[in-house]
């Protein structure tokens, strides 16, 4: 295929995303027509020989790929491998760190709109990484602004980041919950205290308290808020553990 037949495909693929999202909630990314699709538009950029056309290829990706989370996809699929060889990558350092950085211009924008996780849900989550790792600062606040103005987005940003619910061996529908690792994850994005906050807003203060699983919670949204609040409250029990340890042996925590 020409190279210039090759970019205007990839270029048109990457408009067209929401046609390959489809069926997307219902398959894993790697298995989806979204998943596809962004190998696809890789496997075209990768037809240009010189790096830095695709260098400038991916950067229009990132600026016109929709929705942004089949941009995220793309540029995913682009990013430089350890272990290849400089002409095996797709894009050089510098091509993919100015590709990123049009995403989270993009991110930014989008956020601002309106919050990432009722926007793209589950979906939302690799879209606050690649954020936070370019300004973790701004993620915070912004987080923080959406849950002090509405505390029932913790119900909703909490939601965002648990697994996909799946089905129990008699066949019921089992909610994957709130993880150590959902908990830490979220904590690498804003205070705790602040999601804390909110949720004992909307559901009171009496969550987190008894067992990591209790019975007598109803509905998955306040079984989540009381998972993550327990996992609040173990940690400030760990530290206040490991402080007073430190005090013993004359140690600073």
């Amino acid at each position: 295929m020409r190279e210039d037949v090759a970019c205007g495909l990839a270029l048109a693929i990457a408009r067209n995303g929401p046609l390959a999202c489809l069926e997307h909630a219902e398959t894993s990314t790697l298995d989806s027509t979204l998943g596809h699709a962004s190998h696809l538009v890789a496997d075209l950029i990768r037809q240009t020989p010189d790096v830095q056309a695709r260098d400038r290829i991916a950067r229009s990706i990132a600026k016109v790929a929709e929705p942004l989370t089949f941009a995220f996809e793309c540029l995913r699929c682009m990013r430089p491998t350890a272990g290849l060889a400089q002409e095996e990558q797709v894009l050089s350092e510098e091509g993919d760190v100015a590709a990123h950085s049009a995403l989270v211009d993009r991110i930014r924008s989008q956020a601002a709109a309106a919050p990432l996780h009722r926007s793209f849900g589950r979906e939302a989550r690799g879209l606050y990484c690649l954020w936070a790792q370019q300004s973790a600062a701004e993620v915070a606040s912004n987080l923080q602004q959406a849950l002090q103005s509405d505390p029932a987005e913790a119900d909703a940003l909490l939601d965002s980041y648990v697994g996909e619910p799946r089905e129990s061996v008699a066949g019921a529908t089992l909610d994957a919950g709130i993880s150590r690792e959902t908990y830490d994850a979220l904590a690498q994005l804003i205070d705790p205290r602040v999601v804390v906050a909110a949720l004992e807003q909307v559901h009171g203060p009496d969550l987190g308290a008894g067992d990591f699983y209790r019975r007598d919670v109803p509905g998955a949204v306040q079984q989540r808020a009381h998972q993550f609040l327990w996992l609040y409250r173990s940690g400030e029990h760990d530290t206040a553990a490991d402080s007073a340890g430190a005090m013993d042996t004359g140690k600073a925590p």
